[in-house]
Parts: C-alpha cells; sequence; structure tokens
C-alpha cells in the first residue's frame, strides 16, 4: 500500500514482527523480512523499497544499528552457516543494489559509506572434491570488518578474510583481496594502494 496510510500501516505492523519496537523507522513498500526473531533494527532508520533482510535459522543475527539508510534493492543475508552474523553501525550508508552475504560474519563500523551495486561476501563455495559437484560440497565463510569512517565506491567487491582500517577509501570497481590500511585510498583489479590520506 502506498501513500501515508500505508507508511503508517507498515510502522505498526513491523513492530507486531520484530522482537523489539524501533523508533523513528521509514519503511518503504516491498520490504522482506525472514528470521525476524535474529534481526534488530535501531531507531531512525530508513528502509527503501525492494529491500531483503534475510537471516536463516542457524544463524546468529543481522543487527543495523540507530540512523542507517538501506537504499533500494539492498540484500543483507546471514547466508545458511551457523553463527552467521551481519552488523551494521550507526549513520552507514548502503547503496543502491548492494548486496551482503555473511556466511562468516560481516561487521560494518560507524559513519561508513558504501557506493551502488557492490558485493560484499564473508565466505566462499567449498571445492575440495572433485568426484562431487561444487554445488552439494556446501559453504565455508571467515569474516570481513569495515572499521569506522570507511568510504567504498560504486562496484566494489570485498572479499572474505578483508579487514578495511579506519579512514580508507576503496575507488569504483576495486576487488579487494587484502587488508587495506589505516587513511590508505585503494584502487585496481585486485585493488592496490594508490596513495595515503593527510592532512593538507
Amino acid at each position: 500500500m502506498s501513500g501515508a496510510l500505508g507508511y503508517f500501516l507498515r510502522r505498526f505492523l513491523i513492530r507486531l514482527i520484530l522482537k523489539q519496537r524501533p523508533i523513528g523507522l521509514v519503511l518503504s513498500r516491498h520490504v522482506t523480512f525472514r528470521g525476524c526473531d535474529r534481526v534488530n533494527l535501531g531507531d531512525f532508520l530508513r528502509i527503501d523499497e525492494g529491500c531483503s533482510v534475510d537471516c536463516f535459522p542457524l544463524a546468529k543475527g543481522i543487527e543495523i544499528d540507530d540512523e542507517t539508510m538501506l537504499e533500494r534493492n539492498v540484500v543483507l543475508s546471514t547466508g545458511p552457516l551457523p553463527g552467521a552474523q551481519l552488523k551494521l553501525g550507526k549513520r552507514v550508508s548502503v547503496g543502491v543494489g548492494t548486496v551482503m552475504v555473511a556466511h562468516g560474519s560481516i561487521e560494518i563500523g560507524n559513519a561508513v559509506m558504501i557506493g551502488p551495486l557492490c558485493y560484499i561476501i564473508a565466505g566462499t563455495h567449498v571445492h575440495d572434491r572433485v568426484d562431487i559437484p561444487m554445488l552439494d560440497q556446501g559453504h565455508r565463510g571467515h569474516g570481513i570488518r569495515i572499521e569506522d569512517d570507511v568510504w567504498i565506491g560504486a562496484g566494489v567487491v570485498i572479499l572474505d578474510k578483508v579487514r578495511i582500517h579506519k579512514g580508507a577509501i576503496i575507488g569504483a570497481g576495486a576487488v579487494v583481496t587484502r587488508d587495506v590500511p589505516p587513511m590508505a585510498i585503494v584502487a585496481g583489479v585486485p585493488a592496490r594502494v594508490k596513495r595515503e590520506r593527510s592532512i593538507s
């Protein structure tokens, strides 16, 4: 339902299906929640049309802290592994069409900007055996940590076992396969340090 009536109805109903009652939630149409008993929402969030927040049964949970914004068609998923979790800090901005999948854990700090069409995945398909299809071998996951005040450009891919330190900038289209130092500006495939931010 669109318009003001739909907005107030969604705010009322979301309080019935989640275990807490967020204040100031702006929830657009066609937003999907699964595994609601393990989803925790902070206050003053904005979740735009077409977003999906999907917590698998064995996962630890998904947490979205205060004043965070998910733009249209963002997907947050824990994946099916036991203990998988995904945490977004305060004032995180996630751009249109970005996908995050945590087979292990994804932890994002405060005041992080994530551009559109990014792919952040803490995990991979198991492919150790050659006698059975990879599809049947499951997943494994470690973790991704993105610290405070990081800017991630459009179309960035961040792979498992990566830590992006405070104040870093990731250039558009980069593929991040290794840790990024504090205040570094990285770009390329694979991403490499181009220069460091400094006080001018």
